[in-house]
């Protein structure tokens, strides 16, 4: 009988910590499944994009997408609203304050990308690490880190 009970509770318990890791990762999405009120304030926000590619996650829309040449991206509520926006930068247009707190807490780390992104009004930088694991971390414009997430 405990055998069965553990079985069962370690089954139960695999189960939940497999979900909890699906709701957390974005899932990709087609263009075509895109709801039209998104994918129109998508097209009036943005002109002249290309290589649009779609993601959900908790219930937004995320898309990165090129303008000429640049790397965008962006968020949009399921109605419509724009969330956030960014753009693809270089390493050294980092404000100093960002670039002073990457090299203190990640030294043995090598940037992989950056961006600028508006959010609420004011201005971040998602810094995107090499590693094994990636890293993503989001800093405001003082070095302060507001998130910090692992890939996979």
């Amino acid at each position: 009988m405990k055998n069965v009970l553990f079985v069962f509770a370690f089954t139960i318990f695999g189960w939940l910590a497999v979900n909890a890791q699906n709701v957390q990762e974005p899932s990709k999405i087609k263009d075509k499944d895109v709801p039209e009120v998104v994918r129109n304030a998508f097209d009036n926000q943005f002109d002249n994009t290309a290589m649009a590619q779609w993601k959900m996650k908790e219930g937004n829309y995320k898309v990165s997408f090129r303008q000429g040449l640049k790397k965008h991206m962006a968020e949009f509520s399921s109605s419509g609203e724009l969330i956030s926006k960014g753009e693809k930068v270089e390493k050294n247009d980092l404000p100093t304050p960002v670039g002073d707190a990457v090299k203190a807490n990640y030294s043995n780390s090598n940037i992989d990308e950056v961006y600028r992104i508006e959010k609420n009004g004011e201005t971040q930088y998602l810094v995107k690490l090499e590693g094994n694991p990636k890293k993503k971390v989001v800093y405001d414009v003082q070095g302060k880190v507001l998130t910090e997430k692992m890939e996979e």
